[in-house]
């Protein structure tokens, strides 16, 4: 997922993790988080200030600790026993990624991940013309295969959801249900972004959730204190706001 230097830029995003644009919607990633990362996550979101404070510099990483970085990235196993495995097996192939070696089976993986938008693109076609779609994306559960995963907002009939089915062949997939059509959260996106909270400089980040049926949005750190009281009662739970920066302040 652009840095800008200009002073206060408020930006709206379109989309939550997003890799890619299927069709009209948006294809995002979830990743899976390890226990010590959701951990570090919630330490994180206690003090906006100390979150985004200017992290000490680190040591440098040695060959085999920038392998288990890459790795994490892609949601690979990644502790440094198996790296170091990897890294001196004979048959580990050798990535596009700063030299990632891999196994042949992430390989293989990898290969079969390419055949997955495609198939969320079909999927898309289906849903968004009957008012369905609550959006599409990839789960990223760590050391397993991705899961193409499907939203469906309201009833669909028995047929669709064999087409759907039949378009995920042997590649796992989970339809699951949503509240809001991905093209909901887009508008009351734009509705925030061409609102007065937006215009007062209340907010600084929209994004079309479709991961978490919602819209996010970012509330300036300066914001009235009653900026997200205003946003609930506007909008009830769809919303969830976070006081957070800037773009420019937190190098966005």
């Amino acid at each position: 997922m652009p840095r800008t230097s200009a002073s206060r830029t408020r930006r709206a995003v379109v989309a939550v993790a997003a890799v890619g644009v299927v069709a009209s919607g948006t294809l995002a990633v979830a990743t899976a988080l390890r226990p010590e990362d959701r951990a570090s996550t919630r330490t994180a979101s206690v003090d906006a200030d100390a979150a985004y404070a200017t992290p000490a510099p680190e040591a440098p990483l040695d060959e085999i600790g920038q392998q288990m970085e890459q790795r994490r990235i892609f949601a690979l196993r990644s502790d440094r026993a198996y790296v170091e495995e990897v890294a001196a097996a004979p048959d580990a192939v050798e990535s596009d990624w700063r030299g990632l070696r891999i196994t042949p089976a992430e390989a293989a993986e990898f290969a079969r991940q390419d055949g997955l938008h495609p198939k969320l693109e079909e999927m898309t076609a289906i849903l968004e013309p009957l008012g369905a779609l609550g959006g599409v994306w990839l789960e990223n559960p760590v050391a397993e295969p991705q899961v193409m995963v499907v939203a469906i907002v309201g009833e669909v009939g028995a047929d669709v959801r064999q087409r759907l089915l039949d378009v995920g062949g042997a590649d796992p997939l989970r339809l699951v249900a949503a509240q809001h059509t991905e093209r909901q959260l887009r508008d009351l996106c734009d509705a925030l972004v061409a609102g007065p909270l937006w215009a007062a400089g209340a907010l600084n980040e929209c994004s079309a959730d479709v991961v978490g049926d919602r819209v996010a949005v970012g509330v300036d750190l300066d914001a009235p204190a009653d900026t997200e009281a205003r946003l609930a009662a506007e909008h009830g739970d769809v919303v969830s706001a976070t006081r957070q920066p800037p773009a420019s302040a937190s190098g966005g």
